[in-house]
């Protein structure tokens, strides 16, 4: 949830590999005068049946060595196998001192950027990724149908092996079903989805006989392609997807803004990405606090209660309301009569008039209680302040992983950065993995061949 002063917006994992997962706290504010990003430094590191958690992992990173514009991430610390931090520092050292008229630019030619890969992302790895998707999700419609087959063993007739096709018939096609009911993203048609199938039939083919081994699956074998081919063109991302958050200011820009995006992969020439949240300060939307990954505490903060205490008060509601009209209707008519449904139906009316009166009025009362006062003080608040309230709200996360029954997704130092229009990106903490005293050439490197200091614009 985001949190804004002025106008107010499963499938599973596919990778068989060891997976580095950003478990996270992250937060950007943002008020007339700038951006501040805060991010802890817990890695996940989970394999098959095991996890190893960091707390040394980099999540916050300039996007321009010369321009006001920083970037975080979470989720998957990969993409496609290649860390995002490799990615990030390659398009900044590409981007050099260029500089874009608006943060949206920035974000198009970061993203166009990752879609024309070809210099650090090969074919093989591209037909790679797809296979590894294939070989993950038909490992999942396999071990469904292992399922099916042990628990309806008892009803198969003498004539086991159809009644096997007719079963396995049945889970692929639900399967096939809940994947073309998403829409295909804006970067995909019908016939790039076409040209999919028709390059990586084979493969996919290859892999599905290789899964599913000695089960008959040959009537199958169209389906689960066009299985493979939705999920990476429809709108469904994997639970190791990543998220990139780009904040900042355009060169013609007074008042920062923020895009977040969830970004899956480059399938053949087209990056696989969806627009998540956007955020653009200015005279009517003053200030905002978004957060990022795992947000739960700074919900609790900013709305005076737990979302999971909140979501548990609604549904048992609810529940109340339910058995009372069940019961009020059986005294007024202990017979059940047509009578008794009618009144059962006006009563289930009334109950739900009442339920959203209390949604609103609870909501009302958040927001002028908690929300509104926070962000009143928030748009008001200089830059080290905004700092400061940052780090706070990713500490709050971290303590509450440390004193529960929790595995510590969230912790280490939190590395805390400020980008305001005069200023640009400005460290307040930043954890080191060398003593910069004795890496004086580190700094100097930094700004290597770009000593001409002139800046190019793109309109």
């Amino acid at each position: 949830m985001a949190f804004c002063r002025g106008k107010q917006i499963g499938l599973p994992s596919t990778i068989w590999q060891k997976i580095a997962k950003i478990m996270t706290a992250e937060i950007a504010i943002l008020n007339q005068i700038g951006v501040a990003l805060a991010a802890d430094s817990a890695v996940t590191i989970s394999g098959p049946g095991n996890q190893k958690i960091y707390n040394s992992a980099n999540k916050i990173f300039t996007l321009s060595k010369y321009q006001p514009v920083g970037i975080m991430i979470y989720g998957g610390a990969d993409f496609m196998s290649i860390p995002w931090e490799t990615l990030i520092k390659i398009y900044r050292e590409e981007l050099g001192t260029t500089g874009f008229n608006t943060l949206r630019e920035y974000c198009d030619d970061f993203l166009k950027c990752l879609s024309k890969s070809d210099y650090f992302l090969s074919e093989n790895m591209k037909n790679d990724y797809v296979q590894s998707v294939a070989f993950g999700y038909f490992s999942v419609i396999l071990d469904e149908i292992i399922q099916r087959i042990e628990e309806e063993i008892d009803l198969m007739a003498t004539d086991e092996e159809e009644y096997t096709i007719t079963l396995i018939s049945e889970v692929i096609g639900k399967h096939f079903d809940e994947i073309e009911n998403h829409n295909l993203l804006p970067m995909f048609s019908d016939d790039f989805l076409g040209e999919f199938i028709a390059c990586y039939k084979e493969d996919l083919n290859r892999v599905a006989r290789q899964v599913f081994d000695q089960l008959p699956i040959d009537n199958e074998l169209d389906k689960l392609t066009q299985i493979i081919a939705g999920l990476m063109t429809r709108d469904i991302f994997p639970e190791n997807k990543s998220g990139i958050v780009i904040a900042g200011f355009g060169k013609r820009e007074i008042y920062p803004s923020l895009y977040s995006y969830q970004i899956d992969c480059v399938v053949q020439d087209k990056l696989k990405y969806k627009e998540d949240r956007t955020v653009e300060i200015g005279n009517q939307l003053t200030a905002s606090i978004v957060p990022f990954a795992q947000s739960e505490m700074v919900d609790m903060f900013m709305c005076g209660i737990a979302p999971e205490l909140n979501t548990f008060y609604l549904e048992r509601l609810e529940e109340i309301f339910n058995e009372y009209q069940e019961n009020i209707a059986k005294e007024i008519y202990p017979d059940r009569s047509k009578q008794r449904d009618e009144i059962k139906d006006k009563l289930a009316s009334i109950t739900q008039q009442a339920i959203e009166k209390y949604h609103k009025i609870v909501h009302e009362q958040q927001n002028n209680d908690y929300i509104d006062p926070i962000l009143e003080t928030l748009q008001h608040l200089p830059k080290d302040e905004l700092a400061v309230v940052a780090e706070n709200l990713v500490s709050l996360t971290s303590f509450k992983r440390k004193v529960t029954m929790t595995p510590e997704t969230v912790g280490g130092p939190i590395d805390v950065a400020i980008i305001s229009k005069g200023d640009g990106f400005i460290w307040i903490k930043r954890k080191h993995y060398f003593n910069p005293e004795l890496n004086m050439h580190f700094t100097a490197n930094y700004f290597r061949g770009d000593s001409n200091g002139k800046t190019n614009e793109k309109q």
